[in-house]
């Protein structure tokens, strides 16, 4: 990552001096639990995306409407009681 051990410790000494040291490990602790919880979030939604490429895509079939006029008839027969038999 680093070329030489040179720009670590610059890079080191820097945060010493921006955040004093006090400050220094509350700053790399709460750094290292956002990584922790940025890298959980990545590696869930991985996996859901993996179990959603997995799964079929299910696609509603369009229904066969009756004819307007069976419909009428057949609710015209359950209200009255009758039937009838075309033939």
């Amino acid at each position: 990552m680093f070329d030489n051990p040179m720009t670590l410790i610059v890079i080191i000494i820097l945060a010493l001096i921006l955040f004093g040291p006090q400050k220094l490990p509350q700053f790399a602790k709460a750094t290292g639990e956002a990584l922790k919880e940025f890298k959980k979030a990545a590696r869930e939604a991985a996996e859901e995306d993996h179990v959603a490429q997995q799964q079929p895509v299910v696609t509603e079939q369009p229904r066969q409407q009756a004819e307007p006029a069976r419909q009428v008839e057949v609710a015209q027969q359950g209200a009255s009681g009758e039937t009838h038999h075309q033939g």
